[in-house]
């Protein structure tokens, strides 16, 4: 809705704001792979490749319905019209239980502020990319979140541009946070903001980092009513409880967030059931050795 209201609406008459960062999350959910070379970082216009899909769609390209839509409006939208992609990648192995990609997004409006966005995909649905997520509870580090570090270094390496935006959904903001983490504190000095939409936290000794203390202040984390991933282990930062109009997991899709002018509908807080559901897994944890962490989320 936020968008087609403002398809038209230049970065320069309306700023970057947390919808802006919600659709970023949400494009690096769409497979590029037929339509921007892996790996490769020559920058190609969005709205050129938008174009292109459409035309050349399989059942792979898209997750949502609404991503669909979203790059429907990207083709002809003023407010996309100087956004260019470059540096997508998707990389999922299973021996390691590692599912990641990642997309890099441009503006450069003359008129606008000019900034570099990077967007991690989150959790793609596989069995694989499920098991990586629940392995954070354990495991001090996940072979994404070292994929997201280089490739977040990589992406801002050489820029003019000095403006960085993070962005994730789910794993996604996790990995937003964590590479951010582990940037130079030069380059952590030119980051915008780092928006996190219902994405899961971390272990307690990560929150004590240099690096984590850094970024803190630039970490805008959104969650629904009804949280369960976005509340999933251990956070110091305020999140955002945004208004849904479904239930349980279904909140998880951030489409089905309300909106409201540039923003989400907030609610005062999260509801009994996470609260509920979000002591019991903070509890179990805590209590169980690192072998019986690892035994618990095989068996879940």
């Amino acid at each position: 809705d936020y968008f087609s209201e403002n398809v038209n609406v230049s970065f320069e008459e309306l700023p970057f704001n947390e919808l802006d960062a919600a659709i970023f999350s949400r494009l690096s959910y769409i497979n590029f792979d037929k339509f921007v070379s892996p790996y490769k970082y020559q920058k190609k216009k969005l709205s050129r490749i938008a174009s292109i899909i459409i035309k050349n769609e399989t059942k792979k390209t898209f997750r949502l319905k609404e991503d669909k839509e979203i790059i429907q409006l990207i083709q002809k939208s003023k407010r996309y019209n100087d956004i260019y992609i470059k540096g997508y990648i998707k990389d999922t192995d299973f021996d390691k239980t590692k599912q990641f990609s990642a997309t890099t997004f441009i503006n450069l409006d003359k008129k606008g502020d000019k900034f570099i966005l990077v967007s991690f995909r989150g959790t793609d649905g596989s069995y694989v990319g499920w098991k990586e997520d629940f392995e954070m509870s354990y495991k001090d580090t996940i072979p994404a979140q070292i994929d997201a570090t280089n490739y977040l270094k990589k992406a801002f390496r050489f820029s003019k541009i000095k403006k960085l935006y993070v962005v994730g959904h789910s794993k996604g903001g996790n990995l937003a946070i964590y590479s951010s983490s582990k940037l130079r504190k030069n380059i952590q000095n030119n980051i915008q903001g780092i928006y996190c939409f219902d994405s899961p936290g971390f272990n307690e000794d990560f929150l004590a980092l240099n690096g984590y203390k850094k970024i803190k202040n630039k970490i805008f984390h959104f969650a629904p009513q009804t949280s369960i991933i976005g509340r999933l282990l251990f956070s110091d930062y305020t999140s955002s409880v945004c208004e849904s109009t479904k239930t349980l997991f279904f909140q998880h899709n951030i489409y089905n967030w309300k909106t409201e002018n540039d923003h989400f509908l907030k609610k005062e807080g999260f509801d009994f059931v996470s609260n509920k559901l979000d002591f019991y897994l903070k509890d179990t944890l805590k209590n169980l050795s690192y072998e019986e962490k690892k035994k618990f989320i095989d068996e879940v």
